[in-house]
């Protein structure tokens, strides 16, 4: 048995849930993955609510990509052997899982180069990027392109892509951080679309000619503007809708401009189709080992608290506090500057201000966690009240760490 993330029926993120489930044996074509890591999509979102026309029957185990290392391989399988390290992107869910079986066809290895995290974070979103900029349309040096929703997953990886191409890059984002990312990620013109008019801007900035192509995931909410923002036989490149889908259109809206519209996805590569599969994981990997294309990732999820980090990030927290820069409740920036400088002086880590406030918020909800942490070292000297579910606390020090985190 092992543990998996299922889901019995359609709704929010209530409905998913961590079970045991098992794992059979490969069948013929089959692997069976041990994953080092997992990647969500804003698909498996869609499946979880039971808005994708191909979502799985209830139940299922969500998600669709990862990285992991071969453990057994079923009858006919040449592709990989057991101790290979593969990526996958497929159309078959169940990702959420420590252990899963895939068709070997979907398999592609990891090179040395790259750690398999990054693979599992990169080759959905990337597999679409390749897609797009060579399939969906072929970008090339001199063109002008726009990437709606530019900061996210797969309009990161095209902005990188289509700059190191040479293509002027204007990307559409909601918020001024996501601007900010969207321009480290080439975008030569970034638009806010909630503050100002976004075909307006792009007339603006290709000087009343339009682009040549629009790579657009919102859907229903830009449609009719992303058209407008064509020049003559211009490419309208659909890959998802996530404002919804758009209403119909008429071939006249089409005709006027002889716009070509199309939709594309990931499956055309993960469907009866390994040779380009190979080609494209191959050419998207080249590009992340040489740095053409960075993949972004939570670095908190890489970090591994241990008993003794929390321990060294506590007396960090009384520390800071003895010496007043906690201010109204709230630790100060040089509070926290001084706090990553100390603990990564004692750990070896790159811990930075946003690790040790999501770290924060983790203890402050692990209150019995602290209990079996602690006793025992030189910060015990505290009660749990198994009826109040209160600490009572006769030493100063965790009378402080008390109102350090709690009040």
């Amino acid at each position: 048995m092992v543990k998996a993330i299922t889901v019995h029926q359609n709704g929010g993120p209530e409905v998913l849930k961590w079970e045991d489930v098992e794992v059979p044996n490969p069948k013929y074509g089959e692997i069976r993955l041990k994953q080092n890591a997992i990647g969500l999509n804003f698909l498996d979102v869609y499946m979880r609510q039971g808005l994708y026309t191909l979502s799985p029957p209830l139940p299922f185990i969500p998600g669709m990509e990862g990285a992991g290392v071969v453990t057994a391989v079923g009858p006919g399988v040449t592709s990989c052997k057991v101790g290979d390290v593969v990526a996958y992107a497929s159309p078959q869910v169940g990702s959420y899982a420590q252990e899963r079986i895939l068709p070997a066809a979907l398999a592609v290895p990891v090179p040395s180069s790259i750690d398999p995290v990054q693979a599992a974070a990169v080759i959905f979103k990337g597999l679409t990027a390749h897609l797009l900029i060579n399939k969906g349309f072929k970008v090339e040096r001199g063109h002008t392109i726009l990437v709606h929703a530019a900061a996210g997953g797969v309009g990161s990886l095209l902005c990188q892509w289509a700059n190191a191409i040479g293509a002027t890059v204007i990307g559409t984002v909601s918020t001024n951080e996501k601007a900010a990312q969207a321009k480290e990620d080439g975008c030569h013109h970034v638009i806010l679309y909630k503050n100002e008019d976004f075909v307006e801007r792009v007339m603006e900035i290709t000087g009343g000619n339009g682009v040549e192509v629009v790579y657009d995931s919102v859907g229903k909410d830009t449609f009719r503007g992303s058209l407008a923002c064509l020049k003559k036989r211009g490419y309208m490149v659909v890959f998802g809708y996530a404002s919804g889908e758009p209403d119909a259109v008429r071939l006249p809206e089409i005709a006027a401009k002889s716009l070509y519209l199309t939709f594309s996805s990931v499956t055309e590569y993960t469907i009866d189709n390994r040779e380009e599969l190979l080609l494209a994981s191959e050419d998207l990997f080249s590009n992340v080992a040489n740095g053409v294309l960075k993949v972004i990732m939570s670095k908190k999820e890489l970090v591994k608290w241990t008993d003794w980090m929390d321990e060294c990030f506590i007396q960090s927290l009384l520390t800071q506090q003895d010496k007043g820069n906690r201010i109204n409740g709230t630790f100060t920036s040089q509070a926290y500057a001084n706090m990553v400088e100390e603990l990564n002086a004692k750990t070896g880590l790159n811990l930075t201000k946003s690790h040790l406030k999501n770290r924060m918020k983790t203890l402050k909800n692990s209150f019995s966690q602290w209990y079996d942490m602690f006793r025992g070292t030189s910060l015990s000297g505290f009660g749990w009240n198994s009826e109040t579910h209160l600490i009572e606390a006769d030493d100063e020090v965790w009378a402080n760490l008390i109102n350090v985190l709690f009040k």
